[in-house]
């Protein structure tokens, strides 16, 4: 129904806005090169990033790097 949808919906915008608030931190466990032109970002294995959405599309999230940069990386090259 349309309840359950709002309901579910409040749900999932919370969860995303206390993910933003942790501000959880991941450690990349390889290299991925983002694609030019893209909301793509690039990574390193080894570099620190924090997680800023979980719901970007399967297999995806949006972090920022130490050095500013915002963008889209793959969720299983992170840990």
């Amino acid at each position: 129904t349309g309840l359950r949808r709002i309901l579910r919906d409040v749900t999932v915008n919370s969860q995303v806005s206390i993910v933003k608030m942790a501000g959880i931190r991941v450690q990349a466990l390889y290299d991925f090169n983002g694609e030019p032109g893209t909301a793509e970002l690039s990574i390193a294995a080894g570099e620190v990033l924090t997680v800023t959405r979980q719901d970007v599309g399967e297999g995806w999230w949006e972090g920022i790097n130490q050095a500013g940069q915002t963008g889209l990386f793959p969720a299983a090259y992170v840990e």
